[in-house]
């Protein structure tokens, strides 16, 4: 999510992080498959993938040629952590949830 930061800051649009989210579950799913390598993994990472492109590519799409989202501009200070901090936890948290489940 820092890496999505320094791209929001370079673009000067902080609402990039809605395209970071659906990506950052592929890159936890990743992570995860590479630590514990087996074939539920496998296919989540598939589905989870699918999804994730899928849903960056939209809000990319929907987004590339409208103005910010207000809410990201009432948000100029202390985005990196309200924002895209935030969200990489919850990312982490909800990926750890289900992989701890599907390791059972």
């Amino acid at each position: 999510m820092t890496g999505w930061f320094v791209i929001s800051k370079v673009a000067k649009r902080n609402d990039v992080a809605d395209i970071a989210w659906g990506l950052g579950f592929i890159l936890v799913t990743l992570a995860n498959l590479t630590i514990y390598p087996n074939s539920k993994l496998l296919v989540s990472l598939l589905l989870i993938s699918t999804w994730g492109i899928r849903l960056a590519y939209h809000i990319y799409n929907r987004n590339k040629k409208k103005k910010e989202d207000y809410r990201y501009e009432q948000w100029k200070s202390g985005t990196y952590f309200k924002v895209f901090i935030t969200q990489g936890v919850l990312c982490g948290l909800f990926v750890g949830q289900f992989f701890g489940r599907l390791g059972k």
